[in-house]
């Protein structure tokens, strides 16, 4: 669910119920996810756009953008992710 959503329902942000603490390499956890979701939009262009990949390789790309973006979350903020940030980096 995006922020704007949250707003037209009338619920709490994400941003107001997880703190928003900065990272270990600058920037907070949000500023994390955007870069973790821009990456993360790169590798799905590349997979639907590429017509002679694999199905096997395709999703082998895109299940190692999950499990490395969240190690690199993990290593930049010093935390795991919650279910809520991964749903707002990849969907």
């Amino acid at each position: 669910m995006s922020f704007e959503t949250y707003k037209k329902i009338g619920a709490p942000s994400p941003s107001t119920i997880i703190p928003q603490i900065s990272s270990s390499q600058g920037g907070t956890v949000n500023s994390v996810i955007a870069d973790l979701e821009k990456r993360g939009e790169q590798v799905a262009n590349e997979v639907l756009t590429d017509k002679n990949m694999s199905i096997e390789t395709a999703q082998e790309k895109l299940l190692n953008v999950m499990s490395n973006g969240a190690k690199e979350f993990e290593q930049r903020t010093g935390r795991k992710m919650t279910y809520l940030e991964m749903r707002e980096a990849w969907g």
